[in-house]
């Protein structure tokens, strides 16, 4: 019986305690998208804390839709990418406390930019 009463209240401390580490984060979700508006799935998605350099990392959905672990609050640069599309930045994500905010992502197809480069001096005509 001793046992049992101790079990439940190192039970109920550790809810407690995991309440008030809950109450002192924030959550970032959101989807991901390509220019037309249809979702990309299996895209990768990491959340960058600009102060501590921190990454959280996660996977988008069938339906392109990814949820973050709850973080702490900061400023933070949030990034996706996914094969056959070029990588797509939102910097300045400031977070605080209990907030939850919902961001969507667009992917663009990722450009071939072929340029040349000639290390030859150009001729000067005076």
């Amino acid at each position: 019986m001793r046992n049992s009463i101790i079990l439940i209240r190192a039970l109920i401390f550790e809810l407690l305690l995991a309440g008030l580490l809950f109450g002192q984060s924030a959550r970032v979700s959101g989807q991901v998208v390509d220019s037309s508006q249809a979702a990309v799935r299996a895209s990768q998605v990491t959340l960058r804390n600009l102060d501590t350099d921190g990454q959280f990392r996660t996977t988008s959905t069938e339906r392109g839709e990814f949820l973050l672990p709850p973080v702490p609050p900061g400023r933070y640069e949030i990034s996706a990418s996914a094969a056959g599309f070029a990588t797509t930045r939102v910097t300045s994500i400031s977070l605080e406390i209990s907030e939850s905010k919902v961001i969507t992502l667009e992917l663009h197809v990722a450009g071939h930019s072929d340029s040349t480069v000639s290390a030859a001096d150009p001729l000067l005509r005076i």
